[in-house]
């Protein structure tokens, strides 16, 4: 297959993609527990195999991979009181951190030349899809870049109609499949069917087992090659559905007639001290475990006209 990963790229092959279609995909996760019969890169492995078939199938490059996502927030805790792990063995940042490390990536993304980029996480963190947003548009707003950017889940691709009977719990049928199916190592599927070898490691709670799996999910030995296939299938749509994303993300970029020069680092650094003070207290990933199960609402942001007329 084409190489299409950065990583792999010669500096001229990474000149003409990039020429060809000035666009990248970002894929973030985190390396955490789903079930004892998955490896830990269930929220990484399928995400950048979707990035990357996508880009082998419309063009384009895919960056270098960021596997520590957000977890293990005291507000939160979401390891613990949200799944029932009892010991963290994920690779976890907390939001500021993340947010941080991705406004360096998106300003990266700017100075190389880019025209629009997805940044795609296999890790879904309520109110991330908020920030996140409310990120780029402070970096657009400050620096004046045309840069197209868009964060999501990659889960959030699959349509309603897509797999029917197939949860979509956390480690449950449908995730495990993709993992299967992102992976040439089938040595997880030997778990399925045998018992936790550790099972103090978590103690689970009323919906999760130890190892942040699903209490209703058949962990069947049968079931490791219907699960491959469909996650090959799965893996597949979840490509063009990418492909077809960036494309429209891609259309809506609009050539400056003199395309400002990406900040540097030190500039980079004031424009995040600023959107940090600016917008912390209504970042919705400050809700605790108590207002997430509630629904409770959090404060919304008020708009940057509030602070340009304060």
């Amino acid at each position: 297959m084409e190489r299409v990963n950065w990583l792999e790229l010669t500096p001229e092959e990474f000149i003409k993609r990039r020429a060809e279609y000035p666009v990248c995909y970002m894929p973030y996760g985190l390396t955490e527990c789903h079930g004892h019969y998955n490896n830990m890169g269930v929220d990484w492995f399928p995400v950048s195999k979707v990035c990357t078939m996508a880009a082998q199938k419309g063009g384009g490059i895919v960056a270098p991979y960021f596997a520590w996502h957000i977890d293990e927030e005291p507000e939160f805790n979401w390891s613990i009181r949200g799944c029932g792990m009892g010991e963290f063995i994920c690779c976890a940042l907390p939001p500021y951190m993340f947010f941080h490390n991705m406004l360096y990536h998106l300003r990266a993304f700017d100075a190389r030349g880019f025209k629009a980029v997805l940044l795609v996480s296999g890790h879904a963190v309520p109110g991330t899809k908020e920030d996140i947003s409310l990120m780029i548009d402070y970096y657009k707003l400050r620096t004046g870049s045309p840069i197209m950017a868009e964060y999501f889940c990659y889960f959030d691709l699959f349509k309603k109609d897509d797999f029917p009977g197939y949860s979509r719990d956390h480690g449950g049928d449908l995730e495990t499949a993709c993992a299967y199916g992102a992976n040439t190592d089938d040595t997880p599927m030997l778990n399925l069917g045998r018992e936790p070898e550790f099972p103090e490691i978590g103690g689970g709670n009323e919906k999760r087992n130890a190892y942040n799996a699903p209490k209703d999910f058949v962990s069947d030995a049968s079931r490791g090659k219907e699960l491959k296939e469909i996650g090959i299938k799965a893996i597949e749509l979840l490509s063009e559905y990418m492909k077809d994303r960036m494309k429209a993300l891609y259309d809506t970029y609009v050539e400056p007639e003199n395309r400002p020069k990406a900040p540097d680092y030190y500039e980079l650094e004031g424009i995040w001290t600023s959107f940090e003070q600016i917008t912390r207290r209504y970042w919705k990933t400050n809700i605790n475990y108590e207002q997430y199960v509630t629904s409770a609402k959090h404060p919304d942001f008020p708009g940057w006209d509030w602070f340009v007329e304060k």
